[in-house]
């Protein structure tokens, strides 16, 4: 094997962990509505349903494709989340369900399941769209 061959085959772990690392692998593209409100019934996200729940997904927002995490907290409330890391703009990887935090894969920021910074480099939250739970569905407004 050539000197590359060997580069490239030493690199290959590293490189499948920051492809594709991100929330959204998997996660529903959802079509880009002109209000910015978007509906996320229970029915077709049942995951949503109960506090613990999260969704990842893209939506083409006004700015463009966004990944989104939305994060039912507790029955009466939930966060929409924008999963790009605020240090340095990497794609923040799922929940971690046992602490109920993000990790950003380039850097080792951790972000609780609300988007606040629970260990830097980075030291803005995630940013956050607003949202509104209703009896049976999550109501985010992404632009």
């Amino acid at each position: 094997m050539s000197g590359k061959g060997l580069l490239a085959a030493s690199l290959a772990p590293q490189l499948a962990a920051l492809t594709g690392c991100g929330p959204t692998g998997g996660g529903p593209t959802i079509p880009h509505d002109p209000s910015n409100r978007y509906t996320f019934d229970f029915t077709t996200y049942p995951e949503l349903g109960a506090a613990g729940g999260v969704l990842y997904a893209q939506v083409e927002a006004t700015s463009g494709l966004v990944p989104v995490a939305l994060v039912r907290v507790s029955q009466a409330a939930a966060v929409a989340l924008a999963m790009i890391c605020t240090h340095a703009g990497c794609e923040v990887g799922t929940l971690d369900p046992s602490s109920k935090t993000f990790s950003c894969p380039c850097h080792g920021s951790v972000f609780s399941e609300t988007g606040a910074v629970v260990r830097g480099p980075a030291f803005s939250p995630l940013h956050q769209y607003a949202t509104q739970v209703t009896a049976s569905a999550i109501v985010a407004t992404i632009a």
